[in-house]
């Protein structure tokens, strides 16, 4: 047998608006839509360079409401496939379309009535359901974040106890990542704008292709220690103030990084510190006390630096420590990490 290659992708969803928050809302609205017809067009063009033998299409080709804009898009692209010789299979598991529509299909479109149907392709039948279905080409959100593409998968020549080649192809025209923003260091306008820029060049860093641009559900984390910075004088003013600033200047490049979306998980200077903060220092501490070669010399060195033995009454402190067996040292670091659970976790689940 031949060896068959072929091209996998699901949900194309033409018409599907995106899932767009107030920060890229007011820049992309307009162009959201093209998104999605981009990624197909890649999808295609990907095929014909590619060589392959078909395309197969499932899931959700038009959003319900689309007009004749997503169907011609498709015929287009289809009689492209056709007169390269690329034949199309066609699983629609989305809103039935319309006979009208479907007649103006190229020949090389071959519809599939379920998952069970087969595809024959020269003298090799492959079943779809043999093969888990591909993440939508595009995303439309942040909880479809991540690289999104198509599968090409190459049948072996010999079927027998061979499974199918597949490598993956990132075909997405817009991708939507989370990113964490550690503000502690950040004391100007200037720190701002140069830790944004660090963010920004990061993820054009990974792109192949410059013209993939990227929205970010962005979080502060760390201390803020100047609100105004971040968001004006007028604190109730909200995010959008924020989101403005960082995306100024984006809009108009091929590449953009936008911030779409933004929770602040900050802390203020003057904020006491939280529980999960507070045991994770402890825990970092005893390890790191664990670890010293002399249990003792490290407790006595510990109590030091925090001048707990200039507070303790008895003279005797010091000799009592140094005198403690690792045993003695090592029950009361037990008990102290029982304790510090006790109180981190009372209202909770125990540390396990």
């Amino acid at each position: 047998m031949e060896p068959v290659k072929f091209l996998y992708a699901a949900d194309l969803r033409l018409d599907r608006p995106l899932a767009l928050g107030e920060g890229a809302c007011g820049m992309l609205e307009p162009r959201a839509g093209d998104f999605a017809y981009e990624a197909t067009r890649r999808l295609v063009e990907c095929a014909l360079s590619c060589g392959v033998d078909f395309v197969f299409l499932r899931g959700e080709l038009c959003d319900a409401c689309c007009g004749a804009k997503a169907f011609l898009f498709l015929t287009e692209q289809m009689t492209r496939l056709s007169r390269a010789g690329i034949g199309s299979y066609i699983l629609n598991e989305g809103t039935p379309l319309d006979a009208r529509w479907l007649a103006r299909f190229p020949p090389g479109v071959k519809w599939l009535p379920s998952a069970d149907a087969d595809i024959v392709s020269g003298n090799r039948s492959f079943s779809p359901a043999a093969l888990p279905a591909p993440a939508p080409l595009q995303g439309l959100g942040p909880e479809e974040s991540g690289p999104r593409g198509a599968l090409l998968v190459t049948l072996p020549d010999s079927p027998q106890n061979k499974e199918p080649e597949k490598e993956f192809i990132e075909l997405n025209a817009l991708r939507w990542e989370r990113c964490e923003l550690d503000v502690t260091s950040i004391e100007s306008e200037k720190d701002l704008a140069a830790s944004w820029k660090t963010v920004k060049n990061g993820f054009r860093g990974r792109e192949r292709e410059p013209a993939r641009p990227v929205l970010l559900h962005l979080k502060l984390t760390g201390v803020m220690k100047e609100r105004s910075i971040f968001y004006g004088e007028d604190f109730l003013r909200g995010p959008e103030i924020l989101m403005k600033k960082l995306n100024a200047d984006e809009g108009t490049r091929k590449n953009f990084v936008l911030a779409d979306s933004l929770s602040d998980d900050t802390l203020s200077p003057s904020d006491p510190p939280r529980a999960g903060t507070l045991l994770s220092d402890f825990l970092e501490e005893a390890a790191f006390f664990k670890s010293g070669i002399d249990l003792r010399v490290g407790l006595l060195d510990a109590l030091k630096e925090r001048g707990i033995l200039k507070h303790v009454a008895a003279a005797g402190a010091t000799p009592f420590i140094e005198n403690m067996t690792d045993a003695d040292v090592e029950s009361l670091l037990k008990e102290s990490c029982d304790m510090a659970n006790h109180w981190f976790f009372k209202d909770a689940e125990g540390l396990k």
